[in-house]
């Protein structure tokens, strides 16, 4: 048996206390979401939308992008809803990021509406920036797996 100075033992104790408190504070979602469902489908859809408005880019069909906003701001209100019973803190930072989404969203909208390609991808760059942001809020088992290339 070990036997340590009760000094050691207090700093030792102190410090994996300071520890295990900067963890929980650090990564608020290291316990069980209380609807990761539904969670995971307003990601989902979130991830989609970037992934569409994307391939509508690319065909140059830039009347469609701004139909995007819709089902981008359903989503989001799906994911605020879905997170409605979690801690407060993780909450508002959930809702400022979503916020910043939905605000590119609408700049992705009036920017395609102009038909520029080169604006209308950086504006889409900006968009898909803010997704990311938001899913890498979540566990990587709740975020939308990456779309394999059809052959």
């Amino acid at each position: 048996m070990i036997f340590l100075p009760m000094k050691t033992l207090r700093s030792i104790l102190t410090s994996l206390m300071a520890v295990t408190l900067l963890l929980a504070i650090s990564s608020p979602l290291r316990a069980e979401l209380t609807s990761p469902q539904s969670v995971n489908g307003a990601l989902r859809i979130l991830n989609q939308v970037v992934g569409h408005t994307g391939r509508l880019m690319a065909a140059k069909d830039f009347d469609r992008v701004n139909g995007e906003h819709g089902e981008f701001s359903e989503g989001a209100a799906m994911l605020r809803e879905a997170i409605a019973n979690e801690p407060a803190d993780f909450k508002t930072k959930v809702d400022s990021a979503l916020a910043a989404a939905v605000d590119a969203s609408t700049a992705l909208g009036t920017t395609a509406a102009t038909k520029d390609a080169d604006k209308t991808s950086a504006a889409h760059a900006v968009f898909a920036g803010k997704v990311k942001t938001i899913l890498e809020m979540f566990p990587e088992d709740l975020r939308p797996k990456p779309r394999t290339p059809q052959k």
